[in-house]
């Protein structure tokens, strides 16, 4: 079963949803870590009816289209359930500036320096909105069970992020580092 399928089965276990309330959460919530397009939403709400793993509750006019709102059934919980227990695949973590960085010495100084810093300005930006969701969900602590756990999986993008700014920041350094020796030659 395809990983889109998990992740729309643990939103709406969280609540009723239409699809793009879920393409929403999912660029808000797990924009660090998990990306899924409508066009892997839709097309896998539509199976995930057929096959009873959800249901829809209510259709609504929208814009000259129906806009569904979907549930989990028991039997789309007990999916979920089944998954969670399954091992972990090993992750793949492509980064393209990294490619950039490693054949670095036939780039471009100034393109390269332009590509850092649109990574130092992402991931900043990344870091500020996991700061301010952290805040936000530490304030609702108590509220819901799984509090705990999405903060620690805020932590981890938070670190992450913080990882990736200081690299940057010396990677910046070979480049300014650079363009010293060559302004002394």
């Amino acid at each position: 079963m395809k990983k889109t399928t998990y992740v729309i089965l643990g939103l709406l276990s969280e609540a009723p949803m239409t699809g793009y309330q879920i393409k929403q959460v999912i660029d808000i919530r797990f924009k660090f870590f998990w990306r899924e397009s409508y066009g892997q939403i839709f097309p896998t709400l539509k199976t995930m009816v057929e096959s009873g793993d959800i249901n829809i509750l209510d259709i609504a006019p929208q814009n000259n289209r129906a806009q569904k709102t979907y549930a989990i059934t028991p039997q789309g919980t007990a999916k979920l359930k089944t998954w969670l227990s399954m091992p972990v695949e090993t992750e793949m973590v492509r980064l393209e500036l990294l490619l950039k960085m490693y054949f670095g010495n036939l780039a471009d100084r100034e393109a390269m320096q332009s590509h850092l810093a649109a990574f130092q300005a992402a991931h900043q930006s990344d870091l500020d909105q996991l700061n301010a969701f952290s805040d936000e969900v530490t304030k609702l602590l108590d509220q819901d069970e799984n509090h705990p756990m999405v903060l620690s999986v805020i932590d981890f993008g938070q670190k992450v992020n913080r990882a990736y700014l200081a690299w940057v920041e010396a990677a910046q350094k070979l480049f300014s580092e650079g363009d010293e020796a060559d302004a002394a030659k």
